[in-house]
């Protein structure tokens, strides 16, 4: 499986609510918990192997990984997920790395990977 790129900014003080999908060679939506997957994390790092910035899992309800539609119906494969507090409490890094992992206990997937970056929050 080859990960999908994608850049993630974080606002530093707002809620993060990304969702993520991953397609079928048909273009269809994969339930990944439906195909035994039930483990997720996200970890975000000032740079590969360098210090954990962020981690976001199934465990710490970061990272969804339950197929379902948003409020306009379209179906998504899982969403990640940080409180306003969570971001809040970051400190900017610069530009760092991201990915997110998927496993069911015996295989592990990257399924989406890329830039880190935090936008400063001014309004505190």
């Amino acid at each position: 499986m080859i990960p999908a790129r994608y850049d993630l900014t974080i606002h530093q003080g707002a809620t993060l609510q990304r969702w993520y999908r991953l397609q079928y060679p048909d273009g269809s939506t994969a339930d990944i918990e439906d195909a035994g997957y039930n483990v997720a994390a996200l970890h975000v790092r000032n740079e590969y192997g360098g210090d954990l910035i962020l981690s976001l899992t199934t465990f710490n309800g970061g990272v969804s990984i339950t197929y379902q539609a948003d409020a306009d119906g379209v179906f998504w494969s899982g969403y990640i997920y940080a409180d306003a507090a969570t971001t809040a409490a970051l400190e900017d890094w610069g530009e760092g790395v991201y990915d997110l992992e998927i496993t069911d206990g015996t295989h592990t997937h990257r399924i989406i990977e890329g830039i880190a970056r935090l936008s400063p929050e001014a309004t505190t």
